[in-house]
């Protein structure tokens, strides 16, 4: 779930910049269903060496669709806040 809701967050970035807006809402709605606990399917665990670039790759792609809806802010704060955290 944690992997198919990521790439929906990527393709909506796509698609808004091939203006397709109708679409990328879309698939946007169903991006955001992603939990950072449903990532660790990606990510194996915050120690990955994975983790950080995936989770930078997902900050990016969060922070050029914000301005577009703003339900993306609080899944941004909450990547924001786990990349600002100290890992082990």
């Amino acid at each position: 779930a944690g992997l198919r809701a990521e790439a929906q967050l990527h393709l909506a970035a796509v698609l808004y910049e091939q203006d397709q807006g109708a679409s990328a809402a879309q698939i946007l709605a169903e991006g955001l269903t992603l939990t950072l606990e449903s990532r660790t399917a990606l990510t194996q665990s915050e120690g990955s060496v994975f983790w950080k670039p995936w989770t930078l790759w997902l900050a990016e792609t969060l922070a050029l669709l914000s301005p577009r809806d703003p339900r993306v802010t609080p899944l941004l704060e909450a990547v924001q806040r786990a990349l600002a955290q100290p890992r082990h």
